[in-house]
């Protein structure tokens, strides 16, 4: 079955009140799972942000060929219009992340290009003036669990915000030793000589991992 495709709702158009029954109510339901599942009690488990190369194999990249580290940085370039890996794997034993919200953690500059370039953001920092670096370089975020579709993420509602956070009510959980595939869509070429290629993504999902204590926190 076909994952239905759904619009993400942006930080700016709810209350703080909204964004906390979102995170609340998905980690109280990931954490009766993973109690049931694991067989121990809550108070037995921790929640703590993901790691992204630890629990979802996310590699930093700057270079055409990805490396170990926990960022959220992938290299783009060469790469062609359509969906990318960026994180392909089997969940750990005993560990459980729930996904409810995507942040873009670029920083783009301005029709004046290279003036407004900061230092450090961009994998190809060689721009000319007069170049325009889109905002968002990816579209979509699909997300396959189990070997199957289980969402598609359109991000596109981020685009007219300055900070680009967005959250969806329904969260995509990667139970415990789940194959998983996240990708997101690469939409192509914009502005003069400056390819959407050549720019490092930085999109985040915004979630939780779950796993007894001990396993990596302690407290």
């Amino acid at each position: 079955m076909r994952a239905a495709q759904t619009q993400l709702i942006p930080m700016q158009e709810m209350t703080p009140g909204m964004i906390a029954e979102v995170r609340n109510s998905v980690i109280t339901s990931t954490v009766a799972l993973a109690s049931k599942e694991i067989g121990l009690p809550p108070d037995a488990l921790i929640v703590r942000d993901i790691l992204p190369n630890t629990d979802l194999t996310w590699k930093f990249s700057t270079t055409s060929s990805a490396t170990t580290g926990e960022s959220w940085e992938r290299n783009m370039t060469a790469v062609a219009i359509g969906y990318q890996t960026v994180a392909t794997g089997n969940m750990a034993t005993q560990r459980f992340v729930a996904i409810f919200g995507l942040r873009d953690g670029r920083v783009t500059s301005g029709p004046t290009g290279a003036s407004t370039l900061v230092s450090g953001l961009y994998s190809n920092a060689t721009h000319a003036v007069g170049d325009y670096l889109i905002l968002n370089t990816a579209s979509l975020v699909k997300f396959e669990v189990g070997g199957g579709a289980r969402a598609i993420w359109d991000s596109s509602s981020m685009l007219p915000y300055m900070d680009k956070v967005a959250f969806c009510p329904s969260a995509v959980v990667i139970p415990q030793n789940a194959a998983f595939t996240i990708y997101i869509y690469q939409i192509g070429t914009e502005g003069n000589d400056v390819t959407v290629a050549e720019l490092a993504a930085f999109i985040q999902p915004i979630g939780v991992t779950i796993e007894p204590r001990g396993k990596l926190v302690t407290a």
